[in-house]
């Protein structure tokens, strides 16, 4: 059995890295600039990704069951539901966040394990491919409409009416195309353990660098009539192809990078250590960061003007950094109290 993954802890915790800053955002400022809706971007398809990758891993390496996958897949989406219920006091099943998603992925792609890889790409790209058309089909709505808790009428409004196709098309993290990307992981998984010297060709490398570079641009050029969600600015909303291919080449540039490091940085870099434990405790750091955010900020808000002022956007920063300190404390309470317990 392979022990964990340093390099694939690291992505993921870069994605976590990430995604604080475009959870936290919305609370401080409702449009900003686009180097931050660019880096904002970054998350999203990387932890999607990473979950298959990792669902993939565990079939390879761990022999696990498809029992094993089911009750996982429900288990992320518990806590989807904690998270609309508890934390932003909505009805669960309405508006679909990521944890949706990764939830219902694990539990359906599992069963491609057996495909073949290309059948697998193939799947994945025909997904992204009818996207675009169900988007213009079935329209795309600016703000998915979500039930306020214990208000069950217009739940029921919203299950009926809206629930199936936020889930498939305009939700936060609709099913097209985003089970495509998750479906990628188990392709990027074959790559990585199968296919490696891929990542070490560097024409390989300048020609994908390229793609991402005029994918970049192109998302550049699109930004204005790129939805921002109640100050979630990403630039996937709608996700179009021009964001689907930009993220996995992205993906792609990040796995090069990391594997032509030399294995002395993994040892002696705190940024990459610090990264390596967001990666390890990924789901308690989403959750946890969506709580702080919720309920701190809000109650900040509440007593001084924070949102969308001159200095909104400092703020911004100097809370962030803020929560990635405490988090950093937080985390290592955990590994330590992990390592006595281990002990004894």
């Amino acid at each position: 059995m392979l022990s964990r993954d340093e390099k694939i802890d690291i992505l993921r915790g870069i994605a976590i890295f990430f995604m604080i800053l475009a959870n936290f955002s919305p609370y401080f400022i409702d449009n900003p600039p686009f180097v931050f809706r660019f880096l904002y971007t970054l998350a999203a398809p990387i932890f999607i990704l990473l979950s298959n990758f990792m669902i993939t891993y565990n079939h390879y390496f761990k022999n696990y069951n498809y029992s094993y996958y089911f009750k996982r897949g429900l288990y992320i989406i518990f806590w989807a539901i904690f998270i609309d219920s508890i934390i932003y006091r909505i009805f669960p099943f309405c508006s679909f966040d990521v944890l949706y998603l990764i939830g219902f992925s694990i539990i359906v792609n599992s069963l491609f394990f057996k495909l073949s890889h290309f059948l697998i790409f193939i799947i994945s790209n025909a997904i992204f491919i009818i996207t675009p058309f169900l988007q213009i089909k079935y329209g795309y709505i600016d703000l998915p409409i979500e039930a306020k808790l214990f208000d069950l009428s217009f739940f029921k409004f919203v299950l009926v009416n809206y629930s199936l196709k936020h889930f498939l098309i305009d939700g936060y993290f609709p099913i097209f195309p985003f089970l495509g990307i998750a479906l990628m992981g188990i392709f990027f998984f074959n790559l990585y353990y199968n296919k490696r010297d891929i990542f070490f060709n560097k024409y390989f490398f300048i020609f994908i660098f390229f793609v991402f570079l005029i994918l970049s641009i192109r998302l550049y050029n699109i930004k204005d009539i790129l939805i921002i969600r109640d100050g979630y600015a990403e630039l996937f909303y709608p996700p179009t192809l021009d964001f689907i291919y930009w993220s996995l080449s992205l993906i792609f540039l990040l796995f090069y990078i990391l594997l032509n490091l030399p294995n002395s940085l993994y040892a002696n870099d705190k940024l990459l250590s610090f990264f390596n434990k967001l990666g390890k405790h990924s789901l308690f750091i989403y959750v946890f960061h969506l709580f702080f955010a919720e309920y701190i900020f809000t109650f900040i808000e509440k007593y001084f003007n924070i949102y969308n002022t001159n200095y909104s956007l400092f703020l911004l920063i100097i809370f962030y950094i803020l929560f990635l300190l405490i988090l950093n404390y937080v985390i290592n309470l955990i590994e330590k109290q992990k390592t006595v317990y281990n002990f004894k």
